[in-house]
C-alpha cells in the first residue's frame, strides 16, 4: 500500500466514524449526519 493510498483509507474511515458517532449521539439518521459532516468545517479541514 502506497502513502497516498493509506491516506485515503484512514481519510476514508475516519469520515465513516465521525459520521457514525454524530448519528449515534444525536440520534439522527445516517443521512442526516452526512449531510451536517459534510457541510462542516471539519470535513474540508480533513
Amino acid at each position: 500500500m502506497t502513502e497516498s493510498e493509506f491516506e485515503s483509507f484512514y481519510k476514508e474511515h475516519l469520515e465513516e466514524d465521525i459520521i457514525f458517532k454524530l448519528s449515534e449521539r444525536n440520534n439522527i439518521s445516517i443521512e442526516k449526519a452526512m449531510d451536517i459532516y459534510y457541510s462542516s468545517k471539519l470535513a474540508n479541514q480533513i
